[in-house]
């Protein structure tokens, strides 16, 4: 066999048939007309982890009835989720920086994937090849290359505070300005770069709640922000934590409840 280096055209190929298919290591191997010492080092050079295939198994129905759990766990796909079809081969990942968090999911999902961490990006991922699973994240707006045209999912006023609580989870934060001594003021900003997906978002707050919310969208960059005043940061606290325990990030959580005492002290949580 020839010894090259596989060209980074090829690394999405490469691990959906190192990772997924049914291949043998030796039938990779003459795929790509390498040897063993290039193989591993192609690897290493992909940050794709060592491992045979293994039939992983997860809820591929999960999210075809929308409820508390599933509403949570779209809005963290619509923002920290990943689709890919290749050769007809689907597969699905997920992944965040917060191990407790992406074992949460893990569980939820009722997924069998290894959890692998990424040490050059520094995150916690797992990943599924259902076919079931990817059409139906499609159907649900979860696509690939979605970072600049994501798009809301149709959501019922019941699910809307979970679904909301997964996006904010996902690409959300929650800040504290001290205005004095004594005057502690809180903000909630959501970060896109599709300013319709904040658009609507916003339009669902309009239809379905009475807190308000604004887009800011910094000129000379191209991203938008979905921002929260201090008193509409308060409502959003309540209406999105009610009902939440075991499918929320909990250090986020926990943060928007050290910023509320601050504020209020005796804060009734």
């Amino acid at each position: 066999m020839n010894t090259y280096k596989i060209p980074n055209s090829l690394k999405e190929q490469l691990e959906y048939d190192y990772l997924y298919s049914n291949m043998t290591t030796l039938q990779i191997l003459d795929k790509y007309n390498c040897s063993w010492h290039t193989l591993y080092n192609t690897l290493n050079r992909f940050n794709i982890p060592k491992k045979g295939l293994v039939k992983n198994k997860i809820n591929e129905y999960i999210f075809h009835n929308l409820n508390n759990k599933s509403s949570w766990l779209l809005g963290l796909f619509l923002t920290d989720g990943y689709v890919n079809k290749i050769n007809n081969h689907h597969y699905i990942q997920i992944g965040f920086n917060d191990l407790d968090l992406i074992n949460r999911v893990h569980n939820l999902l009722e997924s069998t994937s290894k959890i692998s961490y990424n040490s050059k990006k520094k995150y916690y991922y797992f990943k599924n090849t259902s076919k079931i699973l990817y059409d139906k994240l499609n159907n649900l707006e979860v696509h690939k290359n979605k970072t600049f045209d994501v798009k809301m999912p149709n959501c019922s006023e019941e699910n809307f505070p979970h679904l909301f609580r997964g996006i904010f989870d996902g690409d959300g934060c929650v800040f504290k300005h001290k205005k004095s001594n004594t005057i502690i003021s809180v903000g909630v900003s959501i970060v896109s770069a599709s300013y319709y997906f904040l658009y609507r978002i916003k339009e669902m707050f309009d239809l379905y709640t009475d807190i308000r919310c604004r887009i800011y969208s910094p000129k000379g960059t191209n991203y938008h922000r979905l921002l929260f005043s201090t008193l509409n940061s308060e409502k959003l606290f309540h209406w999105m934590y009610s009902g939440s325990y075991l499918i929320r990030h909990e250090n986020k959580y926990n943060k928007f409840v050290s910023i509320m005492k601050l504020r209020k002290n005796n804060i009734n949580i």
